[in-house]
């Protein structure tokens, strides 16, 4: 991700035929006989496509807090993507008041 965000700042990196970010770069790879190897690394970032990644995680993880936070259960699998993302808080209002689940 870092390699992506310094990417977009460089404009000259901008391939308008493929409408992506670019960078190539080397690296000197060692393999298991300790022989020295260079690679070249292609990396390609997509705005758009990134963009739509970032709205679809937004969804996921506003559908799965606001069934939590209305006490309903939720898909299991939808809970596992979205469970990195979330914080799970315990609240006490009042110490007589058993301490409730909250998440944000």
């Amino acid at each position: 991700m870092h390699r992506a965000r310094e990417l977009e700042r460089r404009t000259q990196a901008w391939d308008r035929v493929h409408r992506v970010y670019s960078h190539t770069f080397t690296e000197s790879w060692q393999k298991s006989n300790k022989t020295t190897v260079k690679v070249y690394s292609h990396l390609f970032y997509d705005p758009e496509r990134a963009q739509a990644v970032r709205s679809n995680l937004n969804s996921l993880v506003v559908q799965v807090f606001d069934e939590l936070s209305h006490g309903r259960k939720v898909d299991q699998r939808l809970f596992q993507e979205a469970r990195p993302y979330l914080k799970e808080v315990v609240t006490r209002r009042d110490l007589s008041i058993k301490p409730r689940k909250r998440y944000g």
